[in-house]
């Protein structure tokens, strides 16, 4: 006990030093700064253009929508918009502002600023469609728009300088639940012919707003004329960070240089519980994991050998090993978790929250039946993957490994392709690979979210690059669109998703892996860590406190 206490009085010491140090060489002084690191850069501060867990985690501190959903009672409350009402039918929806909201340079947020922020998307998505080779029309992929908004919005119009009208061209049940989407967050108008304008200013009504950005460090500070007097931060600075090394993360860490440190290797959580200056907290998240199969390319456009990779893989083991606890094993694209409206989709052990076994001689014996390798010597199958650690994904080559044990124990040879994530995205969207594992962090808390945006068919046709599986069937297709225009009956929706996720089950178009946690690992100086359903960090809520 007594070595114990003399080893840890020496690394505190050591920590103490080290933070006197790095505050020598930081600008901001760490009694008013918070200091956020993780593994990859942020790839852009326009939350139209966002993809990756960074880019979201930025760009949420400083934009907001029209609503947001409450933490505890999931329920959806008045943001930027103190106000809605519905037509009947569910197509028009009219929304009234707060007054008094301003922008970060304090230009008055007014509803022509609101259409401002969906029309830019829009407008751009349209005329690439017309004019796909013109590489001045879009800016950016807007994925996010393609995959749940495209096709969906008739019209946005302003009503007066407070009240507009967005109309759908057909009913779409969790469309309150969708305007959370940090995709969707408004905007104060400026020149889209410029690509780098919010790269470089701060647009937004949100907490924070932006002092500095260099490629692997972004600087925040609070906004002193937040709209919310209540929720205005504590503390003057955020500041972001990249370190690329997981060990290095750990360090900063522990020697008190950083205060949260993402994407840890999990083997060190029990050092991080154990030590004296750190927390950790594994949260439920709102996540899916999973190994998509091209069903476009090569053998996995047959259904019994999509099958038998689901039988080949030791999906328990790798979820284990992967995780060390810290995750759930996924039976489907849905958590069992998964509510609408406060109602479960799933029943008490219901044989559709049961995925297919880990069987290596039905793999093998579904192999023959699909006739892989029947025409001679098989290529090695391409498996894609994120070479850096995700919050959903810890240790992707570990889990790419396995797979690719497990898959070639059964004949199947397998080369493991680690990739960059914006060349990983290019390599998914255009279809070049064979398998890929990937995450998806649902921000609407809805099944649409999964079964709409990551399965169904138009996300292939309309190349938004989420549907990585390329699965196309038309009778699931047809079943998850009478889902989302379901707006009047949770019962119904309810029953429309259970047969598409029988006709998911019976196709096998992933191996689904993990509901991973979220695992925050972070120093004890700090108190009031809340999460956001879609699992963002709320950090006007931090406070710090003496150690």
């Amino acid at each position: 006990m007594q070595k114990s206490l003399i080893f840890w009085s020496i690394l505190f010491l050591i920590h103490a030093f080290s933070c006197q140090k790095e505050s020598a060489r930081n600008p901001f002084g760490r009694h008013e700064t918070i200091v956020v690191a993780w593994s990859k850069d942020v790839n852009t501060l326009d939350p139209a253009c966002a993809v990756g867990m960074e880019s979201a985690e930025v760009v949420a501190q400083m934009y907001e929508g029209l609503v947001t959903t409450d933490p505890v009672t999931r329920q959806i409350r008045p943001l930027l918009a103190e106000k809605w009402e519905q037509s009947p039918d569910g197509l028009v929806w009219d929304f009234t502002l707060r007054h008094g909201l301003r922008f970060h340079d304090g230009t008055p947020l007014d509803a022509e600023a609101v259409v401002f922020s969906f029309r830019r998307q829009m407008d751009a998505v349209i005329a690439h469609r017309a004019r796909p080779d013109d590489p001045g029309i879009a800016q950016c992929g807007y994925d996010y728009w393609k995959a749940y908004f495209d096709g969906l919005i008739q019209s946005v119009k302003v009503i007066n300088s407070h009240k507009l009208r967005i109309v759908l061209k057909y009913p779409y049940a969790p469309f309150l639940n969708s305007l959370e989407m940090f995709a969707v967050s408004i905007v104060r108008p400026f020149d889209t012919g410029n690509a780098e304008t919010l790269n470089q200013r701060s647009l937004g009504t949100g907490p924070f707003k932006l002092v500095s950005r260099m490629a692997d460090r972004i600087v925040l500070t609070r906004n002193s004329n937040y709209w919310d007097k209540s929720k205005i931060p504590s503390f003057k600075y955020l500041v972001f960070q990249t370190i690329r090394e997981t060990r290095q993360r750990l360090l900063a860490l522990e020697g008190q240089r950083i205060d949260f440190a993402f994407h840890l290797n999990p083997a060190r959580y029990l050092t991080i519980q154990l030590h004296p200056l750190l927390q950790l907290r594994a949260e439920a998240s709102n996540n899916t994991v999973y190994l998509a199969l091209n069903t476009k390319r090569g053998p996995f456009s047959v259904r019994q050998i999509r099958m038998a990779v689901n039988h080949a893989i030791n999906r328990d083991k790798i979820v284990k090993m992967v995780y060390q606890g810290m995750a759930d094993l996924a039976q489907g694209p849905l958590s069992d978790q998964m509510l609408i409206q406060g109602k479960p989709i799933f029943k008490k052990d219901d044989p559709l929250a049961r995925w297919h076994a880990y069987d290596p001689e039905k793999a093998r014996a579904l192999l023959r039946e699909g006739g892989f390798g029947l025409e001679g010597e098989q290529r090695p199958l391409t498996l894609y993957l994120i070479q850096s650690p995700r919050n959903y994904l810890p240790d992707p080559l570990l889990m790419a490994n396995m797979i690719r044990h497990d898959l070639e124990q059964v004949g199947i040879p397998v080369v493991v392709k680690p990739a960059e994530y914006m060349e990983y995205k290019r390599i998914l969207k255009l279809g070049l690979h064979d398998m890929a594992i990937h995450g998806w962090v649902g921000e609407i808390s809805d099944p649409d979210e999964y079964l709409y945006g990551l399965l169904h068919g138009s996300n292939v046709t309309r190349a938004t690059g989420t549907n990585h599986a390329f699965f196309t069937n038309d009778r699931f297709d047809d079943l998850v669109k009478q889902g989302r225009q379901a707006h009047e009956s949770v019962d119904q929706r309810i029953a429309l998703y259970r047969q598409a996720l029988e006709i998911f089950r019976n196709e096998a178009p992933w191996v689904p892996l993990a509901h991973a946690r979220m695992v925050l690992t972070a120093s004890k100086r700090l108190e009031g860590i809340e999460i956001t359903p879609a699992t963002f960090l709320v950090y006007r809520s931090i406070r710090m406190v003496e150690q």
